[in-house]
């Protein structure tokens, strides 16, 4: 590490008075800047921060810990060993993985397996506690820091992953399965993207032709011995570090951390194993051109990179001239990304999902290689050529006229918010300490203020020079092409694709022009708002507004205005309705009415057309600005849902104004979101989308997506006319806004945009409700209610996904609601245990509680996927668990962990502005309410008995429908 500058005061502490003369040039110029009394070089290293407290034991293993309280009683633990993917030999491969895996069975302190002990105390798999392998291998746990007990197990826990894991041989022979289960699943376009770029463009255990099947090779043959051989050679308490950040006794914690961790053995007496720290084979331009197959694509998949030598640390900054890399770096990622969206907003592109970014040690961390990354996709091969010529020659365009002052201000706006939002939770922080100590150096003071001074001084010029080279000739480019099943046209060739890729130098190419940021127009800026009346409200802290159009306003006041930062989230929730919907109109009409509320989200608003508003959502999301509002229409109800933070609350009820009263009309917009939907939900050509939405129709829930004959229907001058009908009645409407506000302000501003609502010259639908025969099916298929069995068949290979559906007969009390949801936990810790576990049949498996449109059932959803030949026993033994829970004929602990897990989901409800909104609209709907805060003492009283009884009497364990995909 770089000796630590002399600077007696922190530099980003008093970034603020950083010189505005910053000289232009290299970054390894001997440039100062200035810090009041002060001063620092770019190149010095950044003081380090001192909250951090930093240890290493007597045998190598070394710590790091911060206090830190957001959230507030939380910490979260990872053990870090320095061992994955890039230290197997080809005969190895995936024997790191797998090691992960035998992590939560068996070791010295925890004979039954670590897993059971966490989930015995509370903790879940997944949610809590975790472990992932790449070019290293992190065992992660979160856990409530006021808890001592499960405090030192999870340190325990973590000490047996470092040195303590047994590998037996029942471990070993149920673990195998898992992970042949994991990797049979892994044919995601992704999963083989990663590999084959990993092994292929990188050149590492280039003599395996197919990785993934030599992983699930090694697997199966791997044997006890070589696993504990590889552990000796790699799980070294010198490889090993732990890293806390949470709400913690620092001092108290490092005393556990030593007494634990001091005793962890060096097993390898062999001196370090030598790891390949370089795998990069960049000495040439060879322009590899890579092709493979992903039989889970619709799409043809296309990965473009631009790759060089690695020359500074800028993925992890640890001087200021780094940082500025990272600055430049970070501009240029956003700044192609907004290009690119500006152009797909522009143009009738054949491509979509295109993006490019920089990054740093790309592909695998230690092959010690930098590189620009472009990918998109295609549906057809004749697309590919229009797609490299596209973006071989926006490439040249970037690099001849560089980007527009408007260009620059809204990238840096948004890194410099984005930078403001890093570095906050605990979960953030600790992912920042473990990668800067796994590279070598320690975590920097926090450099966002620092980091906005030097975005401020970027220009384009110094974007541009410093990436000129690189997108030009001073880089070795390599393709690689994923294509789907069933292309039947050869693919270009590799002289054609990097002939249409780097094209010629045109004269002609122009400066991008009219790049603008967009404003989302208010016309009631100068408005008197009218008068309006207050009654009682049936809940309580709630105010009800009568406006003078008629509307009726529900304001749920969880609590004064929170002091929040802009992007921590919602503040303010909305949700208005009105009890018509596309039921109300007549056969012909209504996929027109079904679409209509889709179609307008994307049509633009008073000023702004398609283009402009879609633009202008993005730079809001972008900015991490909390804000947005969509209309919606379903067989029975029309409305809108939407938030803001409390700062966005006004921009939030004037959107809403001007999606009643100002809708645009934009027929080509319409034929955009027509194609749209024939590319991506057309359920002839998604057999996922048809498996769904059969489950839908058996719940009762309605679907959004379309058959081409559904599309077909769609008239959009009717749909448009239909969308102003639907919302053109305020006085017919509930708007309901719950959240973190001062009530009289909002009643206010509320009775100023929504009282400016009127109904207009549109005729009022009438309810019919005239519900065709289509609406009601999937492909005419209507599922029965009871003891179905339905195979969808699909176009996909390998696993059976599979979804058993029990139902429950719903009561709309606390107490029922409060048996429901910890009947679905229990549910969910039983498969696990049963279905993963003992029978070792599936990787992971689901319990989803959900509510029919009917209401007055619940559905218990479990899906997982297995192999085609274990369907019906994994059935049967799910359905065997179910039975189990009426016999009361299960572990005492699981019961009380479902307690725990459904009250801390309650307690999280009752301040979140969503759940209230909903909450509200069902008591409308209904003309009901209850308190929540009776759930939390029905939660309390509830009793193993008590659930035994209920599910006896409603759940219906007998009656099921059974899907399975193949």
């Amino acid at each position: 590490m770089k000796k630590q500058s002399n600077c007696s005061m922190c530099l980003f502490h008093i970034s603020r008075s950083l010189s505005k003369r910053v000289l232009t040039g290299a970054l390894t110029c001997l440039t100062i800047l200035s810090f009041g009394q002060s001063s620092i070089h770019l190149s010095d290293s950044l003081p380090r921060d001192e909250n951090v407290v930093y240890g290493e034991l007597a045998n190598g293993f070394s710590y790091s810990i911060l206090q830190n309280d957001l959230p507030p009683n939380k910490t979260f633990m990872a053990l870090v060993v320095q061992v994955g993917y890039s230290d197997e030999a080809p005969n190895e491969i995936g024997i790191s993985h797998f090691i992960e895996h035998l992590g939560l069975r068996g070791t010295i302190h925890f004979p039954n397996g670590i897993r059971d002990c966490l989930q015995r105390l509370g903790l879940e798999l997944g949610r809590d506690f975790n472990a992932t392998t790449g070019d290293k291998t992190y065992y992660q746990i979160a856990i409530p820091s006021n808890d001592s007990v499960i405090l030192k197990t999870s340190l325990l826990a973590l000490r047996d992953q470092a040195g303590g894991q047994r590998f037996l041989d029942n471990d070993v022979r149920e673990e195998k399965a898992v992970v042949l289960n994991e990797l049979t699943r892994g044919n995601s376009e992704w999963f083989s993207t990663m590999y084959e770029t990993r092994y292929q463009l990188l050149g590492q255990n280039a003599e395996n032709k197919n990785v993934k099947e030599s992983e699930i090779d090694n697997i199966q043959r791997v044997t006890n011995r070589q696993i504990q051989k590889f552990y000796r050679r790699w799980y070294r308490p010198r490889r090993q570090m732990l890293v806390v950040v949470g709400d913690v006794n620092v001092s108290v914690l490092k005393k556990q951390i030593e007494r634990i961790f001091g005793d962890l053995k060096d097993f390898n007496q062999l001196g370090e194993p030598n790891r390949k720290d370089k795998i990069s084979r960049l000495s040439g331009m060879d322009h590899r051109y890579i092709v493979t197959k992903d039989p889970n694509s619709r799409d043809i998949a296309v990965s473009i990179y631009r790759t060089k030598i690695a020359e500074l640390n800028i993925k992890y900054p640890s001087t200021v001239s780094e940082l500025k890399a990272k600055v430049q770096d970070d501009l240029f990622n956003c700044l192609v990304k907004n290009r690119f969206e500006i152009l797909a907003q522009r143009f009738e592109l054949p491509f979509h999902d295109i993006s490019t970014i920089v990054e740093r040690r790309a592909i695998v961390e230690s092959a010690g290689i930098d590189a620009i990354e472009t990918r998109f996709h295609a549906s057809g091969v004749e697309d590919v050529e229009w797609a490299l010529r596209f973006i071989g020659d926006e490439m040249r365009r970037i690099v001849r006229w560089g980007f527009s002052d408007s260009e620059m201000e809204r990238a840096k706006r948004l890194v410099i918010h984005q930078r403001l939002s890093d570095l906050r939770t605990s979960s953030a922080l600790l992912a920042s300490i473990r990668t800067y100590r796994m590279n070598g150096s320690f975590l920097p003071v926090n450099t966002s203020h620092g980091y906005e001074e030097l975005a401020k001084q970027v220009s384009s010029d110094d974007v541009i020079d410093t990436f000129r080279d690189w997108l030009t000739s001073g880089a070795n480019v390599d393709m690689h092409i994923s294509t789907p099943p069933g292309i039947t046209k050869p693919l270009p060739t590799k002289a054609e694709a990097f002939t249409w890729l780097e094209g010629t130098e045109n004269e002609s190419i122009l400066p991008l022009t009219n790049v603008k940021f967009m404003m989302l127009p208010n016309p009631l800026a100068n408005r008197e708002a009218p008068d309006y009346s207050i009654k009682p409200s049936f809940e309580p802290n709630t105010t009800e507004l009568v406006l003078a159009n008629g509307a009726k306003v529900l304001l749920k006041c969880l609590g004064p205005p929170r002091k929040t930062k802009e992007g921590d989230g919602v503040d303010v929730a909305l949700h208005c309705f009105r009890a018509i919907g596309a039921s109300s109109y007549g056969v012909a009409d209504y996929q027109s009415a079904r679409a209509a509320a889709a179609i307008q989200s994307n049509m633009g608003v008073s000023t702004l057309n398609s283009v402009e508003y879609m633009q202008w959502k993005r730079l809001n999301n972008e900015a991490g600005l909390i804000l947005g509002a969509s209309p919606y229409v379903t067989n029975d109800e029309s409305g809108i849902k939407g938030g803001a933070s409390l700062s966005n609350v006004e921009s939030l009820l004037n959107l809403v104004y001007l999606l009643f009263s100002q809708p645009r009309k934009d027929s080509l917009a319409f034929n955009a979101w027509l194609r749209d939907r024939e590319r991506t939900d057309l359920r002839e050509q998604n057999h996922i989308l048809r498996f769904e939405d059969s489950i839908a129709h058996t719940i009762g829930i309605e679907d959004n997506g379309f058959t081409r004959e559904q599309l077909n229907q769609i008239n959009y001058e009717r749909s448009y006319r239909i969308y102003r009908e639907l919302f053109s009645e305020p006085g017919e409407y509930t708007f309901i806004l719950a959240g973190y506000f001062d009530q009289k302000r909002m009643a206010e501003i509320s009775n100023h945009y929504l009282g400016a609502i009127v109904g207009g010259d549109v005729p009022r639908p009438q309810r019919t409700h005239l519900l065709p025969k289509d609406s009601a099916s999937v492909l005419g298929h209507l599922s029965p209610l009871k003891n179905l069995r339905a195979t969808i068949m699909g176009d996909s290979i390998g696993n059976v996904h599979v979804r058993i559906l029990f139902r429950c007969t719903r009561k709309e009390d606390a107490a029922a609601t409060v048996k429901i949801q910890v009947l679905n936990e229990i549910i969910k810790s039983l498969l696990f245990n049963r279905l993963r576990e003992r029978e070792r049949g599936v990787y992971s498996v689901l319990s989803n509680l959900r509510t029919s449109l009917k209401m007055d059932e619940a559905i218990f959803d479990i899906n997982f996927e297995a192999s085609p030949n274990n369907v019906d026993a994994l059935v049967a033994s799910a359905i065997d668990e179910i039975q189990r829970i009426a016999r009361n004929d299960y572990e005492e602990h699981i019961f009380y962990n479902a307690i725990s897990t459904v009250n801390s989901r309650i307690n999280v409800q009752m301040n979140d502005p969503f759940y209230w909104t909903e909450y509200l609209s069902r008591c409308c709907r209904k003309a009901c309410n209850f308190d929540i805060g009776l759930e939390l003492k029905k939660l309390q009283l509830l009793s193993r008995s008590d659930l035994n009884k209920f599910t006896k009497n409603y759940v219906k364990v007998e009656e099921y429908s059974l899907f399975m995909l193949l």
